[in-house]
């Protein structure tokens, strides 16, 4: 079940996450979370929830009115949490008033990290990957593995969402992916295998300057999309000309048919990888080597593939197959019907589009529901819905691919070496190379023969 922000978090403890260097992730101070309590409201309406609640907190519950105000350990939190109780951390947080607080706001999405980081650094390690390109808020990214923080021989796949800023799903879907697998670890053995098996890495808002104006200050733009670029150098915000559209600010036909126009909603940016945020996406890309992305913007209930507007893949084949089996997997929100799949213009510097044409990685772009805002009762089943496009691709992951360790012959050390592969080799694609660190490479690839070249200097 969707864990929303209303359920789930309003938070305010006395704890703080402070900046910290990419390599450090979140630092904490020792012991804070465990020795502190957290006040919360738990809805309890009627006499079995209410028995539940005493039991699990060992505590007399007053027997009158709906909503339970008290305060808990992080254990009991957890405890409560798993016991279907869905307490909501009780705290005023500033926010912007128009929009529904099932949404995170950028503050509350913060402090859920520090939560679920002491609570599950056996799987999860929280590291900063860049910040803001105006107003250095940072970007957050969540490795999930049985050995987080550390590199394996294992596929990478990677989970990103807020490209656009007013785009609030697509990083509540990220947000619901690490609340799932987290919760679900120790009691699921499938998702315990997709955790063991897999280097999982989810970046849920890409776009934190953007985000911020949006959610945390009151009656700010609902509808801005881009960052907070100053385009004219005045030293202050104005709507009407400043910010770059960050999926426009990769460098694959950067320039063919995007918008230099800095007043555009998706202007492009002075030039390639010019923005913080797009450049924290391409460095974790070069040093994880991802195996597939997944991209949650909104709206438009479609799957996006790269590409069709000039010299298509090599692998066109596996990856529109890949667009429809995930496409199939999302229930349009009126229920008839699940997403459709369409391809992307590869001539507008996107994400996807680069991830596949430099980094070796099959990316597909998920537009999630059918509104930037829906319904309140809507968010929670579209949440879930688009979060097993994940799914597919854990389990998919195993189905048919090729991989190995690239070694010196004499040394016997790994090293990074280009990998070709007859079948999937062409001018408008890079070819993958093999991890520096651990020699490994992983391709996902159609039933069939291949004949593959393996080079490094020397």
């Amino acid at each position: 079940m969707f864990i929303s922000r209303s359920q789930y978090l309003i938070f305010a403890l006395g704890l703080l996450l402070s900046m910290a260097s990419p390599e450090s992730g979140i630092a904490l101070s020792p012991g804070k979370m465990q020795e502190g309590k957290i006040n919360i409201e738990v809805r309890c309406p009627d006499g079995t929830h209410r028995k539940t609640l005493s039991q699990l907190l060992k505590q007399d519950i007053p027997s009158s009115g709906d909503v339970i105000h008290t305060r808990v350990t992080r254990q009991q939190f957890f405890q409560l949490q798993q016991a279907g109780m869905n307490p909501a951390v009780a705290v005023s947080i500033p926010r912007n008033q128009l929009i529904d607080d099932q949404f995170y706001s950028f503050s509350e999405y913060e402090k859920l990290l520090e939560l679920y980081q002491n609570e599950y650094r056996h799987i999860i390690k929280v590291e900063q990957i860049g910040e803001g390109s105006v107003n250095r808020k940072p970007i957050w990214a969540i490795h999930i593995s049985d050995h987080p923080g550390q590199r394996e021989n294992e596929p990478a796949l990677l989970f990103t969402g807020v490209h656009h800023a007013k785009e609030l799903l697509g990083g509540q879907v990220c947000i619901y992916l690490l609340q799932y697998l987290c919760n679900r670890y120790d009691m699921d053995e499938r998702v315990r295998s997709w955790v063991d098996n897999c280097s999982i890495w989810i970046v849920p808002i890409l776009n934190p300057d953007g985000y911020y104006l949006v959610m945390d200050e009151d009656r700010s733009p609902q509808f801005w999309r881009k960052n907070l670029r100053d385009n004219n150098g005045n030293g202050r915000f104005d709507p009407e000309y400043d910010g770059v559209d960050i999926n426009r600010n990769y460098d694959y036909n950067w320039a063919d048919e995007s918008d230099n126009d800095p007043r555009s909603w998706y202007y492009r940016g002075p030039y390639p990888f010019s923005e913080n945020e797009s450049r924290a996406i391409r460095e974790l890309a070069i040093r994880e080597r991802f195996v597939f992305h997944l991209d949650y913007h909104s709206y438009g209930e479609v799957i996006l593939y790269p590409w069709n507007n000039f010299t298509p893949p090599p692998d066109q084949e596996l990856i529109i197959d890949l667009a429809r089996q995930l496409a199939h997997q999302v229930k349009r929100n009126n229920s008839i019907g699940t997403y459709g799949i369409r391809p992307l213009n590869g001539r507008l510097g996107q994400s996807s589009v680069w991830m596949r044409g430099k980094a070796a990685t099959l990316s597909f772009i998920v537009e999630v529901g059918d509104s930037h805002f829906p319904r309140v009762w809507q968010i929670s089943g579209i949440v879930e819905n688009s979060a097993k496009t994940a799914f597919y691709l854990f389990d998919h992951i195993k189905q048919c691919a090729i991989r190995g360790v690239i070694r010196n012959a004499r040394t016997h050390q790994p090293i990074m070496a280009q990998i070709e592969f007859d079948r999937y080799t062409s001018s408008v694609v890079e070819n993958p190379t093999s991890d520096p660190d651990t020699g490994f490479y992983y391709r996902i690839v159609e039933p069939g023969i291949y004949r593959i070249t393996v080079a490094a200097p020397g």
